[in-house]
């Protein structure tokens, strides 16, 4: 195999370079150790933007039904029913709010989909979409203009009716909804602007407001879920339920699954509309392995044996139990969260932390 030199010089020759990439080459992981092309270990503390998901690297049984559906079926198309989409929107249904999912390819096109609905949704002449400061939505165009400006040079002008006010600030918001806003799109947790955590009264606000101007209440998953939070979603710490919910990344564990769960009072005529108008391919059968993972995960003694690795260089080790017992209080850089509130919900926000098995299998 090229070493890390090797292939970095292959990088630079070969790959537009749209990222700051370290000078090494990743080749291969298990649980929460990683290795390069000259064979060094590592631990990884940041499993792939969240995409790790909170298995690890390489599970074995996510390794397993990916070689196994492989070895059935690869692509179908959307024209033919995918049993294993069923499966898998059934169990995210059964944990979620129920109603029905669109899947795709990245976390920007769910959030491009629930934008769209939610134009749907609103009705005519309704096109505005309220996002927050210090957010993260995507990269394609319709996302990036929902993303804070600092995102927008050389891609200008962005897409129209797109209003960004202050994170947990309610009255802001309140004010920017008029008779033309279709919806607005939060992160249940923001984790590109901080791991910023709003109280239970200021996501109850936004339910509230929605169902009063009937509009869509989008809430942007893509790093919270599944399971990064003490509960399949971030939304259920809130005790609300949003219309539109965008899933990536963790969902995955690793491979392209994303999805778009929406809620059953969306007609299906709005359904149907958004369908001939996105994703060729959706999600093909090896869809699969995320609901075995699932479901798995889903089982008292699977959920048992997950840990979560964290306390810097003195590789801290405590259960997940422990981690959503107490509040979250410990802050790192660019971290900004509220003060003691009995309103605030008991997570933990762990966006870029990975969560791997127990110590016998590191």
């Amino acid at each position: 195999m090229a070493s890390n030199a090797e292939l970095v010089e292959l990088t630079n020759q070969y790959l537009i370079a749209n990222y700051g990439r370290l000078p090494i080459a990743m080749v291969r992981g298990e649980g929460a150790r990683i290795w390069d092309a000259d064979e060094k270990e590592y631990l990884d503390f940041f499993p792939g933007f969240g995409a790790g998901g909170i298995a690890g690297h390489c599970h074995p049984d996510i390794a397993n039904a990916v070689a196994e559906q492989a070895e059935l079926l690869m692509c179908a198309g959307n024209l033919f029913t995918n049993p294993a989409q069923v499966e898998l929107a059934r169990a995210l249904a059964e944990k979620g709010f129920g109603g029905k999912t669109f899947f795709c390819h990245s976390g920007a096109e769910a959030n491009e989909a629930a934008r769209k609905l939610a134009r749907l949704y609103a009705g005519p002449g309704r096109y505005k979409i309220i996002s927050f400061n210090g957010c993260f939505h995507g990269r394609t165009m319709g996302a990036l203009s929902l993303t804070p400006e600092k995102y927008h040079k050389g891609f200008e002008p962005m897409l129209p009716g797109n209003v960004k006010v202050d994170y947990m600030d309610l009255a802001a918001v309140t004010a920017a909804v008029d008779d033309e806003t279709a919806g607005i799109i939060v992160e249940p947790i923001q984790g590109e602007g901080g791991v910023n955590v709003p109280t239970v009264e200021y996501m109850q606000g936004l339910r509230a407001l929605c169902d009063e101007h009937k509009i869509a209440l989008i809430s942007d998953e893509v790093w919270t879920s599944p399971a990064r939070t003490g509960k399949w979603f971030a939304y259920q710490h809130y005790d609300i339920e949003p219309d539109i919910m965008t899933l990536g990344k963790a969902l995955g564990g690793g491979a392209p699954v994303e999805v778009m769960p929406l809620i059953g009072r969306i007609s299906r005529r709005q359904q149907r509309r958004l369908g001939v108008r996105l994703s060729g391919h959706g999600l093909p059968p090896r869809a699969c392995y995320s609901r075995r993972t699932s479901n798995r995960m889903s089982r008292p003694s699977a959920r048992s044996e997950f840990v979560s690795v964290s306390g810097g260089a003195r590789r801290r080790t405590v259960s997940c139990v422990q981690l959503m017992s107490r509040p979250f209080s410990r802050q790192r850089a660019k971290t900004s969260l509220p003060g003691p509130s009995s309103s605030m919900p008991t997570i933990m926000p762990l966006p870029r932390t990975a969560l791997i098995r127990s110590p016998e299998w590191i």
